[in-house]
């Protein structure tokens, strides 16, 4: 499994929401205390079963340019951080980017426009843009399906898709599947990307983190 590959695709499906998908990114004006806020509001190492350990979700490549239709211009990025942890034996794979906006309109319209069909499509190529930059003789990324799926109930607006997909490694394929959460909660936005290999990502587990983001962004006040 090449982490790179990991860290990368969730990256973009992370940044600004659904923004990073090639979208016209939001502004930035980054402000002390939002940014403060942003790298505050975070799991940590406690949250997660045994196995786990964080890991960098750094990568230096910008986001491919797949999905310009989606416009976030008009909105303003104040603070941003993410966090990564992985549990290689298992497979699975967490990323959670945080964002703080200017305004409360601002949180709400970047979960808001991440929906519908022309989001699923971006969401499938900005997926396929990324892996096609890590492929090999010996090492692919084939079969990908994106869907809007029913979001666990967190923050004030949230949204989900599913993506389906098959690592193919010479002549073994292993499928895979990446859950995405983006939700809302007041100038706060989180994306959740759960990543697990062979079987779905447990539910529950899922289901507990987004609850634990969604109180970190909550008890993390505005300045």
């Amino acid at each position: 499994m090449r982490a790179l590959v990991l860290a990368a695709v969730l990256a973009a499906l992370a940044a600004g929401g659904c923004g990073g998908l090639g979208s016209t990114a939001a502004k930035r004006e980054i402000s002390d205390a939002d940014q403060r806020w942003a790298e505050a509001a975070t799991f940590v190492l406690a949250d997660f079963p045994d196995g786990w350990v964080e890991s960098s979700p750094e990568t230096e490549d910008e986001p491919p340019d797949e999905c310009p239709e989606i416009d976030l211009s008009d909105l303003t990025v104040t603070g941003e951080a993410e966090t990564a942890f992985d549990n290689q034996e298992a497979g699975r794979f967490v990323l959670a980017a945080r964002a703080v906006l200017a305004s409360l309109e601002d949180a709400r319209e970047s979960i808001a426009r991440g929906s519908g069909d022309e989001v699923e499509d971006c969401i499938r190529e900005g997926f396929l843009a990324e892996a096609e930059q890590e492929e090999s003789e010996d090492f692919r990324v084939e079969n990908v399906e994106a869907d809007e799926t029913p979001a666990t109930s967190v923050g004030e607006l949230s949204r989900a898709f599913r993506l389906t997909f098959e690592y193919v490694f010479g002549e073994e394929r292993v499928p895979a599947t990446l859950d995405v959460v983006s939700f809302q909660r007041g100038r706060a936005t989180v994306t959740l990307g759960f990543l697990s290999v062979a079987e779905p990502f447990p539910p529950r587990l899922a289901e507990r983190l987004a609850r634990a983001a969604d109180e970190r962004v909550e008890r993390e006040p505005p300045p």
